[in-house]
């Protein structure tokens, strides 16, 4: 897959629980290496260590290509992300910014 702004660092001869693809903002977008997750895709923000960023519905990522378009939002400033509790722990939950189209 090739994306503007968009550098992978895992093999691409391994398999796709390992891929781990980084952004020109620092975000990285890492699979969680589970063969049957249902969704797979997470992002960490470099800002945040140790908080995984999910999609506006609380869960991770179905598609790698839903990860990439939420950081590339996150990015562009079309999106941003809040601290949302969530048992346990705390993740940061990706939600679109108010007034600014997508």
């Amino acid at each position: 897959m090739k994306r503007a702004g968009w550098t992978r660092l895992s093999d691409p001869k391994r398999s796709k629980c390992s891929q781990r693809w980084r952004h020109a903002s620092g975000h990285l977008v890492v699979h969680c290496g589970h063969p049957t997750a249902i969704w797979p895709w997470y992002v960490a923000d470099p800002a945040n260590p140790g908080l995984c960023l999910v999609s506006k519905s609380g869960y991770a990522f179905r598609r790698l290509a839903d990860a990439m378009d939420a950081v590339e939002g996150l990015a562009a400033g079309r999106l941003v992300a809040q601290e949302t509790p969530l048992s346990p722990g705390h993740v940061r939950r990706i939600v679109e910014v108010v007034g600014v189209s997508p």
